[in-house]
């Protein structure tokens, strides 16, 4: 049975920081961007899925990177 792996996209003073567990710092990120949509891009082609931005009153392909904090991520696993 798969199982499911999750991440988090957090915006911390102008990047965007990938997380791996819920109570990370952003500065204990391994990997940066400046662009949200580049590293949705990345991440995307890289397995994970963007289960919903945060806050959830924005959706991420009609408005990427602005007035987001966030992104929660999921990934299988198998």
């Amino acid at each position: 049975m798969p199982a499911h792996r999750y991440a988090w996209l957090e915006h911390e003073n102008g990047k965007w920081h990938f997380l791996t567990s819920l109570f990370a710092d952003p500065s204990e990120s391994t990997r940066r961007w400046s662009d949200c949509q580049r590293a949705i891009d990345e991440l995307t082609k890289e397995g994970w899925t963007v289960l919903r931005p945060y806050p959830e009153q924005l959706s991420p392909e009609k408005h990427p990177g602005s007035c987001l904090n966030g992104f929660g991520l999921m990934r299988t696993v198998h």
